[in-house]
């Protein structure tokens, strides 16, 4: 897959997050910010426990996500072969995080051309 395929389609997950989590915004009494800050809270966390799918805990997910982007949710996974909400490939078939080791280039870091 080239770069700019890439991105296209990044772009397009992007902007289909984005859509479709527009209803929960008119709905949520709390500030955008904040539910996006608990549900990354939340998502990272249960990454970080090694559980590779957090969406099946439907209960807390449909606490940030909106109905419908939660049912479509497994599809656009399956399809982009990525985590649609970090946008990351750094999951193997059993679900185990593959993290590329980082390189220090002064300020920066940089992780090795795939």
């Amino acid at each position: 897959m080239t770069f700019p395929s890439t991105l296209v389609r990044l772009l397009i997950i992007v902007a289909s997050v984005a859509l479709l989590s527009m209803p929960a915004r008119a709905q949520q009494t709390a500030l955008p910010e904040d539910v996006t800050r608990g549900f990354y809270s939340w998502y990272l966390h249960q990454l970080s426990l090694e559980n590779a799918t957090p969406l099946k805990q439907k209960t807390t997910a449909l606490k940030y996500l909106t109905s419908q982007l939660y049912a479509n949710a497994p599809r656009l996974i399956r399809r982009m072969d990525a985590d649609i909400f970090i946008c990351a490939q750094d999951w193997d078939k059993a679900g185990r995080r593959i993290s590329p080791s980082a390189r220090p280039r002064s300020k920066t870091a940089a992780l090795p051309p795939p």
